[in-house]
């Protein structure tokens, strides 16, 4: 069954919808109806709450900046440690609230692995550059086809690199007369 809203209850959510101290306060003003069906009609009536003094709960980023700044830049894993939650509940937080952070520094890698930042709060502040990689890593270097090394051909020349120009004269000279 559909509950209409009367002429006379439009205009007192005009006038209480943003002066209202509660929203259990605003409901009770308006027993017939639910809350959903309360803020629908505000919204429909172009009506909006204030949002001062209004407080967004993030629990999860409150103890992981409270930890930073007692203890100082900490890698996603020191910090899903100390918390005792899960590195990937770490990382969440941090996609989530990507403006609350910044990259102090970067720790690096034990064994060849990825460079692991250090975040901090972010206070304005840029993050660090990222480190390059070590020189004796596989990174940019090509491998060589280890069939054709069995198979005693030697490995193909590779293209030279940047722009390469094809001469159509037979000689240099012809070349600088066409030009």
């Amino acid at each position: 069954m559909k509950n209409d809203w009367l002429t006379t209850e439009i205009a007192l959510l005009r006038e209480r919808y943003a002066t209202a101290p509660s929203c259990a306060e605003l409901m009770a003003l308006f027993p017939r109806h639910t809350p959903a069906s309360v803020r629908r009609t505000a919204r429909l009536e172009g009506l909006s709450r204030p949002l001062s003094g209004v407080v967004k709960l993030r629990p999860g980023l409150d103890r992981v900046l409270n930890l930073l700044e007692r203890e100082g830049p900490m890698t996603s894993r020191e910090i899903g440690e100390r918390l005792g939650i899960q590195y990937r509940a770490v990382e969440n937080i941090r996609q989530t609230y990507r403006t609350e952070f910044r990259i102090a520094g970067w720790e690096p890698p034990p064994n060849g692995g990825k460079w692991a930042p250090k975040l901090a709060p972010a206070n304005g502040l840029l993050d660090a550059p990222k480190p390059f990689a070590r020189k004796k890593t596989k990174i940019g270097r090509k491998m060589a086809n280890p069939f054709a090394i069995a198979a005693g051909v030697s490995p193909v020349p590779t293209a030279p690199k940047g722009r390469v120009y094809i001469h159509l004269t037979d000689s240099p000279e012809e070349e600088m007369e066409a030009a």
